[in-house]
This record gives structure tokens, C-alpha cells and sequence, in this order.
């Protein structure tokens, strides 16, 4: 039997240095890209720090370690920081590919060893950024954040808008069965004073009296009806059309106020005194409401 040991047979202590010789990226067909292929391998020869787009993703990355003596001992393993779990297994295979990186940092080692010895002969890296597309750009994200925001805003809007909407119909609702259940009774009410007021047997005392209570009658009768009218028009129809005002006497109209409170004020022992101006003072007032404007017109009578 003959016995030898390989490594006695040649010198395995060389070295070759390690280069990355080449950045190829993979674009879509189509169109020359040329210059950006010339842009990458420059980026690869001054710095090492390669830069790409996000549809730049797919590339290949050729390395050499040249020893012409012993360039078939020479095999190579890499790894893809942030993306590889492992090491790759040693070949002879002198480029790597990678398809569809996500964006982000990575970094690319590679290393030269001796197939016989096993021995690292060379290692070295580059830098890779990969950006991220537009619509995933931190700024897409504060755009879609907001309008997020705003869309929930508006909804939640939209929700309270309708509650409060159905609230309003709801009081309306109780509103106009109330108006509808008072003004059958004040009817029952206005007739018979009616007919006492065309009585003549009254002393003037009673009959100032009467009309002070019919005229209260009428007008609660005539807010009912006012009430029940409003379910059945838009409320700025019900504005526009019914909600006038006319022209009226200043006198006359504090002198129907302090008649109609004469009763409540004699109940609480409050006397209250009247002093009207001896010219008449006109103003627009809304009678079935009692607002009065600040539009108010006075003339001296001649």
C-alpha cells in the first residue's frame, strides 16, 4: 500500500485578492438603461455603497479572487445580511442573484477559501440601499393617515348628524301630539267665551276681563296650529313664509302686554306702572312670535 499526503505536493499558502468585479440589475425590457447601469458601477467603484430603486430589486453580483497559479483551489460562499439566514454553499460559482428584495439596508459579504485547505484566502463587502416606492414612503403614510382620519371624521359627522336629527323629529314629534291633545280643549274653551263676548250684559271690568281671556285662548289656539303646520313644511319654508313682520304701534302693544299680566302681578301683590310717550312709536314686530326688530321708525302725530 502507498500512503501520501496531497498538501506535500504543492504550496497552498497564496494569496488572491478579492474583488467585487461587477453590478448587474435586472430592468424591465423596453427601454436602454444604459446610463444607469453605467451610474450603479460607479457608485461600486468609488464608494461601495450602491443605492437603487424600489423596482431596482432584482441583480446580480459578480466577485472574483484571481491567483493564476492556483485558480482552481479558489471557491466562494456569501451572504446577504438582513435577508440571508445562512451562509451559501461553497462553489465555484463566482456570482450571486437575488430577485425581489424587499426595501431597505443590506449588507453583501463574500468571501474566497481553499478548496483543499479550507482556509479564507480573501473577504470583502458592499453596502446596498434598496428605497422604498412612493406609496410606501413615510410621507404616503402620514397622507394615508390623514385621510384616514378624515374619512372617520367625516363618518362620525354623518352619525351624529342623523342622531341629532332623529332627536330633533322625536321632540317635534312629542311637541305636535302635545299641540294636538291642547288644542281640542281650547277650542272647547274659545266658543263659549266668544258668545260671552257678544253678550252686552257684561259691566266693561268683566268684559275687559273676557277679552284678555279669549285673546290668550286665540293665540294658544293659534300656536297649536302653528305647531301642527310646522311638522308638514321645511323649517325654512315655515321661516320664510309665516315668520313676518308688519308694522305695528309701540303704545298698543305694551299696553296688550301689561293687560295680560295685570292678573299675575295683582297674584304677587306687584303693581306695575305704565308710562307711554304721548307720540306714537312704530315698529316692526312679528305679532305671532313677539320679537320685535331693531328697526324701529317714530313719528310725531300732527
Amino acid at each position: 500500500m502507498v500512503s501520501f499526503n496531497p498538501l506535500a505536493f504543492g504550496n497552498y499558502h497564496y494569496t488572491a485578492p478579492l474583488h467585487i468585479s461587477g453590478f448587474s440589475v435586472s430592468h424591465p425590457s423596453g427601454k436602454d438603461y444604459r446610463l444607469r447601469d453605467i451610474s450603479i458601477n460607479k457608485m461600486l467603484l468609488t464608494n461601495r455603497d450602491i443605492h437603487l430603486k424600489h423596482d431596482e430589486n432584482t441583480f446580480t453580483i459578480s466577485f472574483s479572487s484571481i491567483s493564476f497559479q492556483y485558480q482552481n483551489d479558489i471557491i466562494y460562499t456569501y451572504l446577504m445580511e438582513d435577508f440571508d439566514h445562512a451562509w451559501a454553499v461553497p462553489s465555484r460559482a463566482n456570482s450571486a442573484r437575488y430577485t425581489n428584495l424587499p426595501p431597505g439596508n443590506y449588507t453583501f459579504h463574500v468571501r474566497s477559501i481553499s478548496r483543499n485547505t479550507g482556509k479564507l484566502i480573501g473577504e470583502t463587502t458592499i453596502s446596498i440601499h434598496i428605497s422604498r416606492p412612493w406609496w410606501n414612503s413615510i410621507w404616503a403614510s402620514a397622507a394615508y393617515l390623514l385621510l384616514a382620519s378624515l374619512a372617520f371624521y367625516s363618518a362620525w359627522r354623518n352619525y351624529t348628524a342623523r342622531l341629532e336629527r332623529r332627536n330633533f323629529r322625536n321632540k317635534l314629534q312629542f311637541f305636535v301630539n302635545t299641540a294636538h291633545d291642547i288644542r281640542t280643549p281650547v277650542t272647547l274653551i274659545i266658543n263659549p267665551l266668544r258668545d260671552l263676548n257678544r253678550s252686552n250684559t257684561l259691566p266693561q271690568p268683566d268684559k275687559r276681563l273676557l277679552e284678555l281671556a279669549l285673546s290668550s285662548a286665540q293665540k294658544l289656539h293659534q300656536f297649536t296650529t302653528d305647531l301642527l303646520n310646522f311638522q308638514k313644511m321645511d323649517m325654512q319654508t315655515y321661516s320664510d313664509g309665516t315668520d313676518t313682520d308688519s308694522p305695528c304701534n309701540l303704545n298698543i302693544v305694551l299696553k296688550e302686554l301689561t293687560t295680560a299680566c295685570a292678573c299675575l302681578l295683582n297674584e304677587k301683590a306687584l303693581h306695575l306702572r305704565l308710562v307711554l310717550p304721548r307720540e306714537q312709536c312704530l315698529v316692526w314686530i312679528n305679532r305671532k312670535q313677539n320679537r320685535s326688530r331693531t328697526r324701529i321708525t317714530s313719528y310725531r302725530t300732527r
